[in-house]
């Protein structure tokens, strides 16, 4: 017989691919069966992620091998263009894609690592690093009258480490925050770092970056273990569980080749040479800048010719009462005795009596047990063995004593741990009510619970342990009782008057029986068997106080009422009054603003209505009024209130007047009014009249257009009067042309030239001569009418025209508006 080595199947393919891509890995041909750590069964898997990925062969004879690689996904660059994102006028930036990359691609098609930018616009650059990942960033840059630079380099660094801040390169000064002046920045110590920077032509900007320390990721690794060569004494190793705390999703590698068959996860060392192996575990939670953190293992492999002596792992013990028989966790058929050679701070040690090992009332904490073989093993090999058992502590939430119990609204802070005893501290408090208390009345973390405005009911608290280990947790609840208050309510005032000298309170909506103790007080409670009840009778007026006591709880509520005594009539009363604002108005009003005696609630009539209980008339003209008013007990009182209205205003404009175009007329409004009490005149439309004194009483009318002047008096109070006035304006138009004239420098009709009534003629816009075939011989804009210096002299182009007869056209605005076109002719004569 012959013994097979195991297979060494060798895993293929890229193992470091870039981000956002897959690798395909391959375990070779020649095997008949595959078991990958994904699950997978196939010869190849596509994989893309990073971490440890390992493949189980056999082939037909049934013999097996293993192999593990690690994949390793690398991040696709982050571009950060580096440079000014403005330049001022005339000037450029430089911006920078950063170093580091294979290739560069601008959207202008540089390929350089910077460009220099003098046009606005957004620039863009694709690059490729050292692994072939590809990447882009783009940055918009505008024209300005400030540069607005931008830092580059990681805004973080590993603990202990730099990172160095880049401001741009084209800058001609650099000011960091620090004081210095270069253009990178090494910075090791967390914050935020500034920068100025200024061009060749003075024009400068600033800004600002936050940088953070990162800390490098961790894990908490076993340095070295141990374990046999043979099945029988435990060959199998999960290297996982060499991971006590931290990062524990990182990756392994078997530096050494041990040549171990399995997954990392279940590592079997069956026949492996005795010795120590290296394995190196790699962390997998890296933040940026910081790499992952690698440990070494040893794992030591004993040659187990020696007596195979391994032991169980023994599960914590609880300080309650828990035994823990040590054979159980012996793993060997070699004899032996035990022995407690470690044991925790403390006065109360856990016990071992022979085999059994008592944790009852001891101290909490790690306990070394040794056991010594009985036999002499062979030379070199351990003549004992330690294993370590924990002890936990047991947790005790206490005694809750009896139900603490308030009355409603009574304000208390109650100390829920006060409640408790025997209880140890650091134990977590919750609410348990069936109905939760409400306002934030329950703090959890001061364990206190306040009564005020919480609902009549029963509240319950427990306090409790999570013993997180061996000990079984622990709990006690607390109650605290908020009782009701009695119902203590008077529905019926009473009210004693002349008729009714005696009054019965009515207080039936509230509480009674025998557990209630009701109490009355005040001026007039008769003794006539009904003071102790919901019920009494009174005679006097003043107040009156209900106090009901719950017996059983001691909770008291009270009510009260105030009794008045009303035998008095109303004697006079506060009226106010408001007469017409005008003459003729109905918005008179009178109000009945306070009665004076009498017992409320009041009725009231204007004359002789009927009674109602509307205090308040509106709506009213000048004239007499009968007010009376009647009191809750029948009592009546009543006056007269007489309004007055203003006196009433005329205003007289005149008669209806006929009026030329151009032509004005005087006007005069005469107003019939008191003395000193006018306030203001309006002319209506406005710009027609030009008024002679301040009020407008008098002025002149000037009218292009026929229309209708209104005039409106106000008086002081804002009383109001009109009167209108028609103005009918005649357009007959006057304006003359000579149709003859004689340029012959006499001074006698010498000009030919517009003529008419100034008042009607606003401007001769155009004046224009022409000769029998039409051409254009005098022109001239903008005249005033009779005005010869703006008359065509006879001449043309400095020469004498012939006597004849030639056209003319002229174009006239006036003061109405109108614009006309007179077209004639002129005879020159010698």
């Amino acid at each position: 017989m012959s013994e097979t080595a195991s297979l060494s199947p060798v895993i293929t393919g890229v193992l470091s691919f870039c981000e956002g891509s897959a690798t395909t890995l391959d375990a070779g041909t020649g095997f008949s069966g595959y078991t990958w750590s994904t699950g997978e069964t196939t010869q190849t898997i596509t994989v893309t992620d990073e971490g440890n990925f390992g493949v189980l062969v056999i082939d037909t004879d049934g013999c097996t091998g293993s192999a593990n690689i690690t994949t390793t996904i690398n991040p696709n660059p982050t571009v950060m263009i580096g440079g000014s994102t403005t330049y001022c006028i005339g000037g450029f930036t430089i911006l920078d894609a950063g170093t580091g990359y294979t290739s560069y691609t601008w959207s202008n098609s540089s390929t350089n690592q910077t460009i220099t930018v003098s046009s606005p616009g957004t620039y863009s650059v694709d690059v490729i690093d050292n692994n072939g990942c590809a990447g882009s960033g783009s940055v918009a840059i505008t024209e300005s009258t400030s540069l607005s630079p931008v830092i580059t380099g990681s805004n973080a660094f590993c603990e202990n480490g730099t990172t160095t801040l880049n401001a741009g390169s084209g800058f001609n000064i650099y000011l960091w925050s620090d004081g210095s002046m270069n253009q990178n920045l090494v910075v090791n110590t967390a914050g935020t770092y500034a920068v100025t920077v200024s061009d060749t032509q003075g024009c400068s900007g600033e800004t600002s970056v936050a940088v953070t320390e990162v800390l490098p990721p961790a894990a908490v690794v076993s340095p070295d273990t141990s374990l046999c060569n043979t099945t029988a004494g435990g060959s199998v190793l999960n290297l996982y569980d060499l991971i006590s705390a931290g990062d524990t999703n990182g990756s392994w590698a078997d530096a050494d080749q041990s040549g171990a068959v399995g997954l990392f996860d279940n590592l079997n060392f069956n026949n492996i040479t005795a010795g120590d192996y290296r394995f190196i575990y790699t962390t997998n939670s890296a933040i940026d800048p910081c790499p992952e953190s690698t440990y070494e293992v040893v794992v030591t492999v004993i040659d187990c010719s020696c007596p195979d002596v391994f032991f169980h792992h023994a599960d914590p013990l609880c300080n309650t009462g828990d035994i823990l028989d040590l054979t159980t966790i012996e793993n060997t058929i070699e004899p032996g005795t035990w022995s407690l050679i470690q044991t925790p701070a403390g006065s109360n040690p856990a016990t071992l009596a022979g085999t059994l090992c008592n944790a009852t009332a001891s101290d909490p904490g790690q306990y070394t047990l040794q056991f010594d073989l009985q036999n002499q093993p062979p030379p070199g090999c351990p003549l004992d063995f330690q294993v370590t058992v924990d002890v936990d502590p047991a947790v005790e939430a206490g005694t809750a004593a009896q139900p603490v119990a308030y009355c409603f609204h009574d304000s208390e802070l109650v100390d829920l741990s006060g409640l408790l005893t025997g209880a140890d501290a650091n134990g977590t408090w919750s609410e348990t009510s069936t109905t939760l208390s409400q306002g934030n009345a329950f703090l959890a973390a001061s364990a206190t619970f306040q009564t005020v405005n919480q609902l009549p009911g029963t509240y319950t608290f427990q306090y409790g342990f999570l013993s997180g280990g061996a000990c079984p947790d622990d709990s006690a609840e607390v109650s605290v009782v908020i009782n009701p208050l009695p119902d203590a309510t008077i529905v019926d005032f009473g009210v004693l008057d002349c008729v009714n000298s005696t009054q019965s309170l009515d207080a039936s909506g509230s509480s009674s029986g025998p557990a209630y103790d009701i109490v009355w007080t005040g001026p007039g409670v008769l003794a006539d068997g009904n003071e102790n009840t919901l019920n009494p009778t009174i005679d006097e007026p003043g107040n009156y106080v209900l106090t009901i006591t719950n017996t059983l709880t001691g909770c008291v509520q009270a009510d009260s009422v105030t009794v008045i005594e009303n035998t008095a009539a109303p004697t006079d009363a506060l009226i106010i009054s408001q007469d017409p604002s005008c003459f003729g108005d109905v918005n008179a009003s009178i109000n009945v603003n306070q009665v004076i005696g009498g017992t409320p609630p009041y009725l009231y009539s204007l004359n002789n209505a009927a009674f109602t209980a509307n205090n308040v008339y509106t709506n009213l003209s000048a004239g007499s009024y009968d007010i009376a008013l009647q009191d809750a007990s029948g009592c009546k009182w009543d006056t007269t209130i007489v309004l007055v209205e203003p006196s009433a205003i005329t205003i007289d404009v005149g008669p209806d007047i006929e009026l030329g175009l151009g032509e004005s007329a005087d006007v005069e409004a005469i107003i019939q009014l008191g003395s000193g009490q006018l306030d203001t005149l309006i002319w209506s439309p406005p710009g027609i009249i030009e008024c002679y004194d301040a009020l407008c009483l008098e002025g002149i009318i000037h009218a292009a257009n026929s229309g209708t002047l209104s005039a409106t008096v106000y008086d002081e109070n804002g009383c109001q009067e009109s009167d209108n006035l028609v103005i009918t304006v005649d357009k007959d138009r006057k304006i003359f042309f000579a149709n003859v004239f004689s340029p012959d420098g006499d001074g006698i009709n010498d000009i030919f030239f517009v003529q008419g009534d100034e008042g009607q003629i606003v401007m001769i816009k155009k004046l224009m001569i022409f000769t029998r075939w039409g051409e254009t011989i005098f022109e001239m804009n903008d005249i005033a009418p009779n005005d010869p210096t703006k008359g065509w002299d006879g001449q043309f182009r400095d020469e004498m025209m012939n006597p004849g007869v030639y056209a003319y056209y002229a174009e006239v605005s006036f003061i109405d508006g109108i614009e006309l076109v007179y077209v004639g002719d002129v005879t020159i004569v010698r």
